[in-house]
Formats: structure tokens, sequence, C-alpha cells
């Protein structure tokens, strides 16, 4: 298995992918996301198929310098239970040390019970900011 940057053959397995991961409509632009400079995206390829996928945003504030914020973390159903979901993280917290934040956010439903146990696992706080959002 190989860890890499995102690249645009990846968007067909990514359309595959990504519904494991949330029943909404997938509206993936890989060319999009390999070219935003604040956006870094990682792939798991096994046999020339992305069976993993993961994103870090490093973004810079005024008051507390860079941050990160970690999305759609997500290992294929044949592939998990080996340890692939917390390489992806521990991959993207690299990649956000190396882009100088202080610090990183995500969220995580709390059905997804694994995935939130693994963030905790690697450091992560459930924090009690009661998120607030604007959809446009």
């Amino acid at each position: 298995m190989k860890f890499r940057k995102l690249q645009l053959k990846d968007e067909k397995d990514l359309l595959q992918l990504l519904p494991q991961l949330t029943n909404r409509q997938i509206i993936l632009n890989a060319k999009e996301l390999i070219r935003n400079k604040n956006c870094h995206s990682i792939v798991i390829e096994h046999e020339k198929k992305v069976i993993g996928f993961g994103q870090i945003y490093v973004c810079p504030t005024p008051v507390e310098g860079y941050f990160g914020i970690i999305e759609n973390i997500i290992v294929d159903k044949s592939f998990r239970k080996m340890g692939l979901g917390k390489k992806i993280m521990e991959k993207l917290i690299e990649i956000g040390k190396k882009n100088g934040a202080k610090k990183i956010d995500l969220t995580s439903n709390p059905s997804r019970i694994e995935a939130r146990n693994l963030y905790e696992s690697l450091g992560f706080q459930l924090r009690n900011t009661g998120i607030f959002r604007l959809k446009l």
C-alpha cells in the first residue's frame, strides 16, 4: 500500500469511495483540491486503486497563527481494521505541523464511535463549541 498526494487520475476512484462516508451528494473537483495551496489531500493506493482518503486545510488567522482542519477521512470498508485510518491521520497531522499549524480541529458525527475513539487516541479532545453553519 502506498500513501501519496491526490492526483487527477484519482477522481473516479474517489467518486466510488466517498459515498461510504456520507449519504450526501458527492461534489468532487480533484483539480480544485490539488490547486488549492491550503488544501493537502492524500490517498492510499492499493493495486492501482484508491482505498483511502483524507485532507487537511491549513490556514492563517490573525489571533492564533496557523491552524488545521481535517476533513473527509475514509478507508474503504474492505480495508478497515488494519490501522489505515490511523496512518492517514498521522500523516495529516504531520502535514499540519510542517505547514505551521499550532492546532488542528475536526468534526465527527457522534454515531461514528470507532472514528471518535481513534481521534481521542491521537490526542484530540472533544470540545463543546456549539458549531454553527450557514448553507449558501
